[in-house]
């Protein structure tokens, strides 16, 4: 691997140490008792939402991308997971404002803990990077650390939940689609 390669995974290795444990714990149990999962993002930190929406199904869980077609109605006992590195995306306020007045449960997962969202959130997880808004404090531009990183977060979730209930890569393999 390249030196620049060699610096990212050092980045994120820094990151994952600041983390809080017990706020991850407290997802993966929300996310293990919800009915449904709803999960929404907008630009590259959606696209990393919806890679953990993939795996959320592949583990068996009801998991849907607010804005696909198929995404069903909601039910007080469903959660909403909101990846957002500013916290502050309007869009993705008012969204947590109706799930609010369903009685969803808020997860929210930023960079920012003074964000719009943060206020509304039952679940918070910090990932302390810097965003499209703030000061350069990672090599690599915007929010891409933030991401990245919460690709990874989200991934040692699916570990976590795969251990919680016995999966394995083969058990998830049968719900993995068929027609490709």
């Amino acid at each position: 691997m390249n030196n620049l390669g060699k610096k990212i995974i050092n980045e994120l290795s820094e990151i994952n140490n600041f983390i809080n444990a017990s706020d991850l714990f407290s997802l993966v149990s929300t996310i293990d008792k919800s009915s449904n999962i709803f999960l929404t993002g907008v630009g590259r930190s959606g696209l990393m939402l919806r890679a953990f929406t993939n795996r959320l199904m592949h583990l068996g869980y009801n998991a849907y991308m607010i804005g696909d077609i198929s995404t069903p109605h909601t039910k007080p006992n469903d959660i909403l997971i909101i990846g957002s590195a500013s916290g502050n995306s309007t869009h993705l306020f008012q969204q947590a404002e109706k799930a609010i007045n369903d009685k969803l449960k808020i997860a929210v997962i930023t960079a920012n803990k003074e964000s719009s969202l943060v206020k509304k959130a039952d679940i918070l997880v910090i990932i302390p990077t810097q965003t499209k808004d703030t000061n350069p404090t990672s090599l690599q531009p915007m929010g891409t650390l933030f991401e990245q990183s919460s690709l990874l977060l989200y991934d040692s979730i699916v570990l976590m939940l795969m251990e919680k209930n016995g999966e394995t890569s083969d058990s998830m393999k049968t719900r993995h689609a068929n027609l490709e």
